[in-house]
């Protein structure tokens, strides 16, 4: 691991998106970024999410996996 990893140069100007800019917004905050950021987006409520076709369900297995993973002693973090 090498602590240089964890800044690039932002890439403004690069295209990700290959549905003809539908999803620009999606890679924007990334190829804006020159690093690891801490999120600025609550997590919505589970009770926002549907329970038709699984999905709320779904989103609370996601949940899970993903404090889990906050717990890791090997995440990566913004620096100070």
């Amino acid at each position: 691991f090498d602590p240089a990893m964890l800044v690039w140069r932002p890439c403004s100007e690069l295209r990700l998106d290959n549905l003809d800019g539908r999803h620009d917004h999606l890679y924007r905050r990334v190829l804006d970024s020159a690093g690891i950021q801490p999120t600025t987006a609550a997590i919505p409520p589970i009770e926002s999410f549907t329970e038709s076709g699984g999905l709320r369900a779904h989103v609370a297995r996601c949940l899970e996996i993903y404090r889990e993973l906050r717990r890791s002693p090997a995440r990566v973090v913004a620096a100070d």
